[in-house]
This record gives structure tokens, sequence and C-alpha cells, in this order.
């Protein structure tokens, strides 16, 4: 998912990976089921630790 490499996942290329239906497919397999790409990723980064 870190497209550039740099050890940071950011929201652009969290997007990027959501809008493959391979890794939709990968998620919702996993009982995932995300509707706001956006929402989600800023959640998860808020609960960074």
């Amino acid at each position: 998912m870190d497209l550039d490499c740099n050890g940071e996942l950011d929201a652009a290329e969290f997007a990027a990976c959501m809008s493959r239906p391979e890794f939709d497919r990968f998620l919702q397999a996993r009982g995932l089921d995300i509707k706001e790409t956006k929402v989600f990723f800023k959640m998860v980064a808020h609960n960074k630790g």
C-alpha cells in the first residue's frame, strides 16, 4: 500500500488501494465493508500511536 516506499501510508495511497476491486474483496472477505474511505482513513490515522 505504501506506493512511494517512504515507510508511511498517506490518504492518497490508501484511496488508491481502496479503488482496486481486488483489495475491496480482500477486506470484505475479512468482514470489513468500508464505504467512506476518507473517514475510515482519518479514524485509523487519528489512533496512530
